[in-house]
């Protein structure tokens, strides 16, 4: 399937298909980020399509020039041969999750004195977590299920990890409040479409003034919420 979307033919210089990466893990974050793109891409009559992969294959199909770029990122940290957006696309609050631990989390530092699990290559962790103990695993499913059976005091997850443990039927695992950071996301895009991104920009802040953004927000939202709802 990469191949063949890898040969798609060109218009006027510019391919009328690209790939991007997101990750594997679906959260509404994700899902709001690349409702938003499509809409985006659409109105400059580009398709786009999402190559859902963990966040250390990301880094090697950059490095070969497998796709066009990164559905989004939280981290501001650059990338070589990516050009963040400057339009947000997605939000998230990252929060804390336990089974026994009780503490008010208040930033990074809060979490000092305990072991914490988070996603590889996650480089806003990465960042923030230095000198502390971690523990990293491929997926967010893997990551609770460690939290769950004792083998990291905390996990650092999207708010909506919550239902993902509640599905899993890891009812010792609950939520700390307040969340621990509200991020926003940005798209990145590979220099070699460069000229494209005066007229993306300017779509986006146009998605972003006359509501588009929110209304994608507050339907996915939505339907994660009923979703979860139904969960037992």
């Amino acid at each position: 399937m990469l191949a063949f979307i890898l040969c798609t033919p060109s218009f006027g210089g510019e391919k009328t298909q690209l790939i991007f990466t997101d990750i594997v893990d679906q959260l509404p974050s994700s899902i709001v980020a690349q409702r938003v793109l499509r809409t985006a891409y659409q109105r400059m009559g580009i398709g786009i399509t999402f190559l859902l992969v963990p966040n250390l294959r990301t880094k090697t199909l950059l490095e070969n020039h497998e796709v066009d770029g990164m559905s989004y990122r939280f981290s501001d940290a650059p990338i070589q041969n990516l050009v963040k957006l400057s339009v947000p696309i997605t939000s998230e609050d990252f929060c804390v999750y336990t089974v026994d631990k009780k503490f008010v989390v208040n930033g990074y530092q809060s979490l000092r004195p305990y072991s914490i699990g988070y996603l590889n290559g996650a480089r806003i962790f990465d960042d923030n977590l230095k000198e502390m103990r971690t523990e990293t695993a491929p997926s967010e499913e893997s990551l609770l299920r460690k939290l769950s059976a004792g083998r990291t005091d905390l996990v650092i997850e999207s708010r909506a990890s919550l239902c993902t443990a509640k599905k899993l039927g890891l009812n010792n695992v609950v939520m700390l409040e307040p969340s621990l950071e509200s991020v926003q996301g940005y798209h990145w895009l590979s220099p070699v479409h460069q000229n494209l991104i005066p007229k993306l920009e300017q779509i986006l802040k146009e998605m972003a003034r006359d509501g588009t953004i929110k209304k994608i927000q507050r339907q996915v939202w939505d339907d994660y919420n009923a979703d979860c709802a139904n969960v037992k």
